[in-house]
């Protein structure tokens, strides 16, 4: 009898939410009828300058939940976008919307429908006695895709920035868990029970699938070239894309995989619930370079900027390493432990710890930034970013905005309780999801086109910055002397003072006494069980 409600009520929804869209709502409008589902009507966002740019609907099963979703910004290939504007009503049409065949629609025919909505507007309102000027405008952006995975094993593809579906994928056997999703600007990876699968991320079309080695530990993340599966046992499987994911080897580590990789320009990084983040060269798959040691489990994947890593452990502590050198640069503590990843926004780390604190921190030197010795408590989630503020839910479930600069509270908004966000730091917009599939994108009522933060935008001045007595472009976090160097002692005596202990601490394996236990414990070796040709990632 349950089961029947549930589905009576899913199919009443979906009905409610086609009619409304039939007679001719306003997206806003129609989006009032889920408000209790956890999704922000443009009602109440208007009182806090913002505004639902779009809101979809994915497919997922009456039995189904969203269960990953990933944000995708390819700045090689661009998007046009024409927007056609009638008083209140804008509607937007890309280049990537699909045709009547499922074609997209190109730049030519977007123009031409654009024009043509144009014409049709200006006869509806010249028949209705109106006098109001419709308009078309244009602008290109890099092509932003949300990827959105339902644990029943549908796949689906929104433009992020209009929400419009670009294309719909079965993965998998729908009978079988699906663990995750991670993507890059030509494929994307779906785990599905044991099985990764590689898709075309232009069509969705199912390129090829393997088996994973061991069981699987948590999202897969994705370049053009390789896809990696965190295992249950702590290796990282790497697949190579070209081959169709024949000859995969497996980075070996400690501790069961527990978020998804970060993927940089050299590296590739995975951290495990034995308080390990590993960090291991993309493109030679032979070795792990380096690994840090923290006191608990790093759940949260790690995130990077200007050639530093950031983790964040359940041991309290955020850690800023250097990606090349392996290095660490500093280390921080909050008090509590931390289950989110650190959001790189401008000069600065933003962290929510899990006592529901949030922390503003110096990227380059670790030190709490300036007016922020003390965190602002009662935050619960980040959320994403503007050009002079950030978003948070508070611990009430309000969405909240802070000025960037000085910290205070701009705005506040009541949404009730959120079931999933998105953190975004790449754009100015904003992502809410429901377990049930109902999506919504939100953004600043001036940001009418959506802009990337990062670049020049993140350059500008944000107070005055501690002076070190070092070269502008020294890097130096330490300072200019040695007590500022946070392992002790000099750059001579490193090998002492080594942050990653001494040969009994070595974390790398190797120098223990046990020569037997470090072969079998060797990070650098292919971490294969298979000792054959094929299997040995050093050839």
């Amino acid at each position: 009898m349950t089961q029947v409600r549930f589905q009576f009520k899913t199919i009443f929804t979906t009905l409610t939410l086609l009619a409304a869209l039939a007679v001719g709502l306003a997206p806003n409008v129609a989006c009032a009828f889920f408000a209790n589902d956890g999704l922000v009507t443009d009602a109440t966002a208007s009182q806090a300058g913002l505004k639902v740019e779009w809101f979809s609907q994915v497919g997922i099963g009456a039995a189904g939940s969203l269960v990953d979703w990933q944000l995708n910004v390819d700045e090689n290939h661009s998007t046009t976008y024409y927007v056609v504007e009638s008083g209140r009503r804008r509607d937007v049409i890309s280049q990537d919307d699909l045709d009547s065949f499922g074609n997209a629609l190109g730049i030519e025919k977007a123009e031409a429908f654009a024009q043509a909505r144009k014409d049709f507007l200006e006869h509806e309102h010249k028949v209705r006695g109106r006098e109001v000027e419709v308009k078309i405008s244009s602008y290109t952006l890099p092509k932003s895709t949300l990827y959105v995975l339902s644990d029943d094993g549908v796949l689906t593809a929104l433009d992020a920035d209009t929400g419009k579906n670009r294309w719909s994928q079965l993965v998998g056997d729908s009978l079988l868990p699906s663990v995750g999703v991670g993507a890059s600007e030509k494929f994307v990876a779906v785990v599905n029970g044991s099985r990764v699968y590689c898709l075309d991320a232009e069509t969705g079309r199912i390129l090829w699938d393997r088996k994973c080695k061991y069981a699987v530990g948590s999202s897969p993340a994705c370049s053009d070239e390789f896809v990696f599966v965190p295992l249950a046992n702590g290796r990282l499987e790497s697949f190579p894309i070209e081959s169709k994911g024949v000859g995969s080897v497996a980075f070996v580590a400690m501790g069961e995989g527990t978020a998804r990789p970060l993927i940089t320009e050299t590296t590739v990084a995975w951290p495990t619930i034995a308080g390990h983040l590993n960090v291991a060269p993309k493109a030679s798959r032979k070795t792990v370079s380096y690994r840090l040691k923290t006191d608990d489990a790093i759940v949260s994947t790690p995130t990077s900027k200007d050639g530093m890593l950031f983790a964040t452990s359940l041991d309290g502590f955020v850690y800023g390493l250097d990606e090349e050198k392996g290095r660490l640069l500093w280390e921080v503590s909050t008090g509590d432990g931390i289950s989110a990843s650190a959001i790189p926004y401008g000069n600065h780390l933003y962290v929510v710890s899990d006592g529901e604190a949030l922390y503003k921190i110096e990227a380059k030197t670790g030190r709490y930034a300036k007016g922020w010795e003390r965190p602002m408590t009662g935050i619960s989630r980040f959320v994403g970013v503007a050009e002079d503020q950030f978003y948070c839910l508070d611990t009430s479930g309000k969405l909240i905005g802070i000025d960037k600069k000085s910290g205070s509270i701009t705005s506040s908004l009541n949404t009730g309780y959120i079931e999933m966000v998105l953190p975004n730091y790449e754009t100015d917009r904003m992502y809410f999801a429901t377990k049930s599939g109902y999506i919504q994108c939100v953004r600043q009522l001036a940001s009418v086109r959506p802009r990337l933060i990062g670049g020049d935008l993140d350059q500008e001045s944000e107070g005055p910055q501690p002076d070190d007595g070092q070269p502008a472009d020294s890097g130096n976090p330490f300072g200019e002397g040695a007590e500022e160097n946070p392992f002790g002692g000099d750059s001579a005596d490193a090998d002492e003072e080594n942050p990653f202990g001494g040969d009994e601490e070595n974390p790398f394996g190797g120098g223990s006494d046990d020569s037997n236990a470090a072969e079998e414990e060797n990070p650098f070796g292919g971490g294969s069980d298979d000792s054959s040709d094929d299997e040995n990632p050093f050839g």
